[in-house]
């Protein structure tokens, strides 16, 4: 009994020495969530189109002393083959088929604001492999598909809210920064067509690696405690 309450002790003491500061701690995207995007042309701003963003999955890693969002591994699905008006180089039809971001070369997180359990921030740049396809309805020009597109955008907003789960809203989502040399459009489509979105979604944090220790060592402890007690067989 004096040694389990020693071994116990020393838990409490590790536990305690642990540092209780930033912690980068990895949160799993749960299913479900919401989201849509515009389709806009990046000269005169106007929009073209919207699109609902279907599943999301990957990882989101939080900074617990100041939820800040320090890196991201985030996959989205397939859009539907959305109507954009007027057609942009002759096609009226966009599909966004698959769109994964990740931290671009030297990334950061900004603060901007903390409103109770929320705190809103920049993130940025955000590096985007999508791929998208085009048609034209009118069947002049030969359909585009399975376009490869790896782009960086500058940054996007990123709202963190503490709870049972953590609540992420992502806006300025880059979804596609469709160039016009890549179709080959003539004039006028010398503007990029952006497709920008929004997402809203939960993520749970995994153990933390000091939980992760504890437990860890809890075990090995009652393994040893165990094996001491066990009586020797003749």
């Amino acid at each position: 009994m004096l040694r389990c309450a020693h071994f116990l002790t020393s838990l409490f003491f590790l536990a305690w020495a642990l540092p209780a500061g930033a912690i980068p701690i990895v949160h799993t995207v749960q299913p479900g969530g919401s989201g849509s995007a515009t389709a806009q042309n990046a000269g005169t701003g106007a929009t073209l189109g919207s699109f609902i963003l279907p599943t999301i999955s990957g990882t989101v890693t939080i900074d617990s002393s100041n939820q800040l969002i320090t890196d991201f591994d985030l996959s989205f699905g397939s859009t539907s083959l959305n109507a954009i008006t007027p057609s942009y180089g002759g096609y009226d039809r966009v599909q966004v088929d698959s769109l994964t971001l990740s931290p671009g070369p030297g990334y950061t997180a900004s603060l901007i604001a903390v409103t109770g359990a929320s705190t809103q921030m920049t993130v940025g740049p955000v590096a985007a492999a999508s791929v998208y396809s085009a048609s034209d309805s009118t069947a002049v020009n030969a359909p585009a598909n399975n376009v490869p597109l790896n782009f960086e955008a500058g940054s996007m907003t990123a709202v963190v809210t503490s709870g049972s789960a953590t609540d992420i809203v992502l806006t300025g989502i880059p979804v596609a920064v469709i160039d016009p040399t890549v179709l080959t459009l003539p004039s006028p489509e010398t503007n990029n067509l952006i497709v920008v979105g929004q997402f809203s979604f939960s993520a749970v944090a995994l153990p933390e690696p000091s939980t992760g220790v504890l437990m860890f060592l809890g075990l090995s402890g009652l393994v040893t405690l165990g094996s001491r007690r066990r009586p020797l067989r003749r």
